[in-house]
C-alpha cells in the first residue's frame, strides 16, 4: 500500500474570512500568501513581501464590475494549505515561511519553535507550492 498522509489540504472548519484587499492583489493572486495591513481602520490584506509574517493563503478574489464598489478577497487563514513558492526552495519538514517578493513565501530564518505555523509538506515543490499547516 502506497497511502501517503497529507495535512496540507485541509482547512479548519470556518476558517475562511474576508477581507478588503490592496492594489497588489489580483485574480491571479489565488494561492498565494497575504499578510494584514496593519494600522488601518479597516481590515485590509495584501501580498505577501519580502520578509513578512504570512497572514494566509488568498482563496478567491472578487473584482466588481461597479467601480463603487470595493474589491474583497476570501483568505484561508487556519487550517492546512498550499503556499506559492520558488520550486528550487530548499524547505524540509518544520521550517517556517515568510514572505518573498510577489506573494510567495520562502525559508524563515529560523527552525519553527511554535508547531502552531509550519511548513508539514514538500512533495510538490516541483509543483511551486509548499504545504503548511497553521492552527
Amino acid at each position: 500500500m502506497s497511502y501517503k498522509p497529507s495535512t496540507s489540504t485541509i482547512p479548519v472548519q470556518e476558517s475562511r474570512h474576508t477581507f478588503y484587499i490592496d492594489g497588489s492583489i489580483t485574480s491571479a493572486s489565488v494561492g498565494k500568501a497575504c499578510t494584514l495591513v496593519l494600522g488601518g481602520t479597516e481590515a485590509t490584506i495584501k501580498l505577501a513581501g519580502d520578509g513578512d509574517a504570512i497572514f494566509g493563503q488568498i482563496t478567491t478574489v472578487e473584482i466588481p464590475k461597479n467601480p463603487n464598489d470595493r474589491a474583497v478577497a476570501m483568505v484561508t487563514i487556519m487550517g492546512g494549505y498550499r503556499l506559492a513558492c520558488d520550486p528550487a526552495a530548499g524547505f524540509v519538514i518544520g521550517d517556517t515561511v515568510v514572505g518573498a517578493p510577489l506573494g510567495l513565501v520562502k525559508k524563515g530564518a529560523a527552525p519553527s519553535t511554535d508547531f502552531r505555523f509550519f511548513v508539514s509538506e514538500v512533495g510538490a515543490l516541483s509543483d511551486g507550492v509548499v504545504g503548511v499547516l497553521k492552527l
